[in-house]
């Protein structure tokens, strides 16, 4: 992939320097530490001119919601994983094309970073940015589910999937169903038994010979 054509930048910004430094070029007998001087100025202008050129996201340390202390074992991954009941920094680094860093300049908007979560139709994920936009405290809101948390400064952009799964176990409960007789535990009684097992008395069956019933 070709290189962005900066040359426009690198000409405007030692200009600049040049305009800046030119009174004093005219009463120096030495120029050596005059030179690097205006080098160094026309660098830091270029870095103004050209603004951020790389993007990076540092994930801080994951805390405990409700105290902010850190968690001992977080789950990490890649995505991230996160319990329900943590949150956790993301800080994003802007350096110049030639790797210099690029600090906050209050009052101008170029470098200020936009934070959004995508895919998040569940809302797992909240924000809470810093007054220079450049840090944001990422806290899971309840539901567990999946969301990309995104940062964004002009054309460049980068991004973190967060899973966020339950956390300890905190409640528990107990639920019952509707009662049912049980079944019986006594063997099914003998025939000519009682439930005890007694026997019990028969009597001849009505048809058998010679039978007639008492008192006929």
């Amino acid at each position: 992939m070709p290189g962005i054509d900066y040359r426009q930048e690198r000409e405007r910004a030692l200009a600049e320097s040049l305009k800046l430094h030119d009174s004093r070029y005219s009463q120096a007998t030495e120029t050596g530490a005059l030179d690097r001087e205006l080098i160094a100025t026309a660098k830091a202008m270029f870095d103004f001119l050209v603004g951020p050129a790389f993007l990076s996201l540092k994930i801080g340390p994951v805390s405990k919601q409700d105290t902010g202390l850190p968690v001992a074992n977080p789950l990490g991954g890649n995505p991230m994983q996160l319990r329900d009941d943590e949150q956790f920094t993301a800080t994003v680094e802007l350096t110049s094309s030639r790797g210099n860093p690029v600090a906050d300049r209050p009052g101008d908007e170029t470098d200020n970073v936009n934070w959004t979560v995508e895919g998040d139709a569940e809302g797992v994920l909240t924000l809470d940015v810093s007054e220079d936009s450049r840090t944001a405290t990422v806290k899971a809101a309840g539901p567990v589910g999946s969301a990309v948390l995104r940062a964004e400064v002009g054309e460049l952009f980068v991004t973190q999937a967060v899973d966020v799964v339950a956390g300890d176990a905190a409640l528990m409960s107990i639920s019952t169903s509707t009662p049912t007789k049980q079944e019986s535990e006594l063997p099914e009684p003998t025939p000519g038994e009682d439930e005890d097992g007694q026997p019990q008395p028969t009597e001849p069956p009505t048809d058998e010979p010679g039978f007639s019933p008492q008192g006929a």
